[in-house]
């Protein structure tokens, strides 16, 4: 009832209070050291492809007599950001899809190839890629995604922006040892070897959106902005990211002793 409605609200405030305290604390870290170089995720971070997972996910499983409502938020919160593998077994573990994980991602990236070229970029997300490799900063993109994935994503809207990124400067999920994805720290520690920054690693900033990521990142001993995603409790951020924003557009990059050119008006 009322008092129920009005409990959630409390918790849902002090939450706000203790996350905005955590940014404040975070942000002191992040200005105590020097960022020079980026590295970002792309799905959910740069593009909003995690629905187009999500629709395939749902056709492979009802394909096999699985409803595909099992593959609710509870489920994606194992699967968001980690290694394609790791997610597979994960969604066919919970969800109790009668197939293997590999017969799973087999079938799902038949079902995406058709919807990859659709992905739209994320508010924010072209914008301050522009503005990092026009000014020179050294940045890569560090994607769970195999390279065949992520081009079909690519190169139908976003050639203009994320094609600027020569493939050495493109991490994906398949140059990994077999298991070694998010949360694993591999996938940032081998994008900050590309970029030149191998142990000088405190020196990177990564954009991610998924708990996964996010722990990554912060086990390659980098700071962490997230722009979470929407359908994850905020809880499972903790400890995990040094800064949240509700999107791209929010970053502001002096924060961080970093400057960028303009914004495209």
């Amino acid at each position: 009832g009322d008092e129920g409605r009005r409990e959630r609200v409390r918790e849902t405030r002090e939450e706000g209070r203790a996350r905005r305290g955590e940014n404040k604390s975070n942000m002191d870290v992040a200005q105590s050291r020097k960022i020079t170089a980026i590295i970002f995720d792309c799905d959910g971070t740069l593009l909003d492809t995690e629905p187009l997972y999500t629709e395939a996910t749902h056709t492979v499983m009802e394909r096999h007599g699985v409803p595909g409502s099992l593959y609710n938020d509870s489920v994606r919160e194992h699967v968001v950001g980690c290694g394609e593998l790791m997610g597979a077994k994960e969604v066919v573990t919970r969800t109790g899809l009668p197939i293997t994980p590999e017969q799973f991602l087999e079938e799902r990236e038949r079902e995406l190839e058709t919807m990859f070229p659709r992905a739209q970029a994320l508010p924010g997300a072209r914008d301050l890629v522009l503005r990092t490799l026009a000014n020179g900063i050294p940045c890569a993109v560090a994607t769970s995604a195999n390279r065949g994935a992520y081009r079909a994503k690519v190169d139908t809207l976003h050639s203009d922006w994320l094609g600027r990124f020569g493939d050495d400067l493109v991490i994906t999920g398949d140059m990994l040892e077999r298991g070694r994805g998010k949360p694993n720290p591999d996938i940032f520690l081998l994008a900050a070897k590309r970029i030149g920054y191998e142990g000088k690693e405190e020196e990177v900033l990564v954009f991610e959106d998924a708990p996964s990521g996010a722990q990554a990142a912060r086990a390659a001993g980098m700071l962490v902005v997230v722009t979470p995603d929407p359908h994850l409790p905020p809880k499972l951020y903790d400890g995990k990211a040094h800064v949240r924003l509700s999107s791209l557009t929010d970053f502001d990059p002096s924060s961080f002793g970093l400057v960028l050119p303009p914004r495209e008006s």
